[in-house]
């Protein structure tokens, strides 16, 4: 099975994976330590919650700073518009933010995307 691991960097660890565990994710203990957290979304997708320092030892780049530079928008399929309704109430209630309305995807069949803003040292954290 192929597995998909989305690294994002946060300011606040602790923050970030108890946000993403109250939307549904399972915390994989496995590949979680005081630098990262890695969070399981569903079968064969992980976020991997990363500090900024632990994130910088993967590359040389630059980490954006997410006040002012989008790094990546993540978008998360749901099977109906209430499931889209449902998880959007849980990430603002959880502390998160959205960059735009959920909307019908581009090439959905059936199904209702919600695209989120994946600013995860803002979500939920400064």
């Amino acid at each position: 099975m192929t597995q998909i691991f989305v690294n994002y960097p946060t300011t606040d660890l602790n923050r970030s994976k108890e946000f993403y565990a109250n939307l549904g994710a399972e915390v994989v203990p496995e590949f979680t330590d005081e630098n990262a957290a890695c969070l399981k979304w569903d079968e064969g997708i992980f976020f991997m919650i990363l500090t900024r320092e632990y994130l910088g030892t993967f590359t040389d780049k630059p980490i954006a700073d997410p006040h002012s530079t989008a790094q990546v928008l993540t978008a998360l399929s749901r099977d109906s518009r209430d499931d889209v309704d449902a998880t959007r109430a849980k990430i603002l209630d959880a502390g998160g933010s959205e960059n735009k309305e959920p909307r019908l995807g581009p090439r959905s069949v059936g199904q209702v995307q919600a695209a989120l803003d994946s600013r995860t040292s803002r979500t939920p954290g400064p």
